[in-house]
C-alpha cells in the first residue's frame, strides 16, 4: 500500500465515523422536525460520499436536500431520510 493509499484509507474511516454520528443527527432532528439541520448535514454528505466511494450515499443525502430546500412535507423527507440512513447504516456495518 502507498502512502497515498494509506492517507486515504485513514480519511475513509474518519468520515465512516463522522457518517455514524451524521446518522444519529439526522434521527435526532427528523424526530423533533429539525429540518434545516438535517438539510445542513445532507449537504455536506452529499458532497463527501462520493469521494470515499458512497455514491449511493451522496445521491440519497442530495435527494432529502433537494426535498427540504423545495418545501418537501414531514412525511415525504422522513420517507427519503429514511433511504438514506438505511444506506448509512449499511456503509457503517460494512466496515
Amino acid at each position: 500500500m502507498t502512502e497515498f493509499d494509506a492517507q486515504m484509507a485513514a480519511l475513509r474511516e474518519r468520515f465512516l465515523t463522522r457518517m455514524a454520528t451524521e446518522r444519529e443527527i439526522i434521527t435526532a432532528e427528523l424526530a423533533r422536525g429539525g429540518w434545516v439541520a438535517v438539510r445542513d448535514v445532507c449537504h455536506g454528505l452529499s458532497g463527501l460520499a462520493a469521494v470515499f466511494g458512497f455514491a449511493p450515499i451522496g445521491d440519497a443525502a442530495r435527494t432529502v436536500e433537494d426535498a427540504v430546500d423545495d418545501g418537501a412535507g414531514p412525511e415525504a423527507i422522513r420517507e427519503l431520510a429514511a433511504v438514506l440512513l438505511a444506506r448509512m447504516k449499511d456503509a457503517d456495518q460494512g466496515r
